[in-house]
C-alpha cells in the first residue's frame, strides 16, 4: 500500500513539472507572464503589462526572463516558467505582439492598486501603470 500510494505521488509530481519548461525562451517568460497577470484583460492591458516587462528588461539591460525571474519580482514565476495551452489566450497574445506599444519607457511597474511612491500614474483596465519618481542629486 505504501508503494502505491509513493508511486501515485511521484506521478503527481512529475505531471505538474511536465508542464514546467526548463530552459524558457524571453517569448516563453513573456507569454507566461501575460496570462499570468493579463489574462482576461484587454488588448490595451496586456500590451501594456508586455511594455512594462519590455521596459523593465531594457532600463535594468537584462533578458525578459531574468526580468521576470528577478528575486521578488514576479512570485508565480519562482515555481519555473510554465507552457501556456489556452487556446484563447493565445489568440490574443498575438494580436497583442503586432501592437504598437502603449506605454512610453518610464513606465517600468504594474499593480492592482496605485503604488504609493511612485511619480505617475496611469490606469488601463483594471491595472495601474507607474511611472518610477526620479531622485535628484543633491551634490
Amino acid at each position: 500500500m505504501k508503494h502505491i500510494l509513493a508511486m501515485s505521488l511521484l506521478l503527481a509530481a512529475n505531471s505538474a513539472m511536465a508542464n514546467i519548461i526548463h530552459k524558457p525562451s524571453s517569448r516563453d517568460c513573456l507569454q507566461y507572464t501575460l496570462y499570468r497577470e493579463a489574462r482576461g484583460e484587454s488588448l490595451v492591458t496586456m500590451r501594456a503589462v508586455a511594455d512594462v516587462v519590455l521596459n523593465r528588461s531594457r532600463k535594468n539591460r537584462v533578458t525578459i526572463c531574468e526580468t521576470i525571474l528577478a528575486k521578488g519580482q514576479f512570485p508565480y514565476a519562482r515555481h519555473g516558467i510554465k507552457r501556456v495551452t489556452d487556446t484563447k489566450f493565445l489568440t490574443a497574445y498575438f494580436k497583442v505582439l503586432k501592437m504598437s506599444a502603449t506605454l512610453p519607457d518610464s513606465y517600468i511597474y504594474f499593480n492592482h492598486r496605485k503604488h504609493k511612491w511612485a511619480a505617475e500614474h496611469r490606469k488601463i483596465g483594471n491595472l495601474y501603470f507607474s511611472k518610477e519618481k526620479k531622485h535628484e542629486n543633491n551634490y
